[in-house]
């Protein structure tokens, strides 16, 4: 019987780390397409990161605290993807427990604030986020409508 609760443990701990625990699910993801016009970045590739963050601090973060996350990422990076101009990209970002998720894409010359947005919380399940030459915008109906992440 002891060797039977020994294994039930190790099982359970197992589960627990792996995210799959006895009545629970996996953890959520939303699924995020990317898609890069052709001169997005002045025709370079753009790096995009997910991060979990509260919106006081998304408020007051610079840019270059945010391009450091590329080289150093820390627990907030949910998810970060290289997309080359014209390109298509599908990411299953996780949907973290804590903070409110946001979109970054690290532009050379970005407009105003446009190169970062803060998402509702929960997120939508799936999100369409086009990125444009000097600026991230969320496609509101498939294809159609690209509202920038400032205005």
């Amino acid at each position: 019987m002891a060797g039977h609760a020994a294994l039930c443990v190790t099982i359970a701990l197992l589960a627990s780390a792996l995210g799959a625990g006895c009545g629970s699910s996996t953890s959520s993801q939303m699924v995020l397409t990317l898609r890069t016009a052709a001169d997005a970045n002045g025709a370079r590739s753009v790096y995009v990161l997910a991060r979990a963050i509260d919106e006081k601090h998304f408020g007051a973060e610079s840019y270059e605290s945010v391009v450091s996350r590329v080289t150093s990422p820390d627990e907030s990076v949910q998810s970060a993807v290289v997309v080359l101009p014209g390109q298509t990209k599908v990411v299953k970002v996780p949907v973290p427990e804590k903070g409110t998720l946001a979109i970054y894409a690290l532009l050379e010359r970005p407009d105003r604030d446009a190169w970062r947005m803060l998402l509702s919380s929960p997120p939508p399940e799936k999100l369409e986020v086009r990125i444009e030459r000097s600026r991230l915008c969320r496609v509101e109906k498939a294809g159609e409508t690209c509202v920038p992440a400032v205005e």
